[in-house]
């Protein structure tokens, strides 16, 4: 299978400085912190309606050799609304595992692997329909993978059709 080829004014690089000047922006939709069971419900609700979605865990950082943390934090994304999941604050074990079961909802994201793998060491599960953004990216050429950059590069790409 071929990979489908980008608009050739698509950059492949960009430089820390040029990431710099791009003017800041900020998200513009809804951010729930989800603490009940019945906002849990509704994001669920709101969720299994989407067909793609961003997808991210945060984790503590360790700064020495042997130190390891579990994940506290699973953030969900559509265009509309960000779900924030504190882990120690509810079991959402079952949420995310139906989540990312969902053949009909895709999970896009950077460095998935990483968080799909910690998040297997709190509760089983079966992540299908998973698109790690930073792979996609390397095989189109990038040698930049990481979320900051390529949504530099998109912007630039944006902006330079207009």
């Amino acid at each position: 299978m071929s990979t489908p080829l980008l608009p050739l004014e698509y950059r492949r690089t960009i430089s820390s400085e040029e990431i710099a000047r791009l003017p800041i922006r900020r998200y513009q939709g809804e951010v729930c912190v989800v603490a009940t069971a019945e906002e849990l419900e509704q994001a669920l609700s709101d969720l299994r309606q989407e067909c793609v979605v961003g997808f991210d865990t945060e984790t503590r950082p360790a700064f020495r050799k042997g130190e390891d943390y579990l994940p506290c934090l699973v953030q969900v994304a559509t265009a509309r609304r960000v779900y924030l999941l504190q882990l120690q604050r509810l079991d959402f074990s079952r949420v995310i595992t139906e989540l990312l079961a969902n053949p009909h909802i895709v999970k896009a994201g950077v460095a998935l692997a990483g968080d799909l793998g910690q998040l297997k060491r709190l509760f089983p599960l079966e992540p299908v329909s998973v698109v790690d953004l930073g792979h996609v990216a390397k095989r189109h050429g990038n040698r930049q993978t990481g979320l900051r950059s390529l949504a530099a590069l998109l912007w630039w790409t944006l902006e330079s059709r207009q």
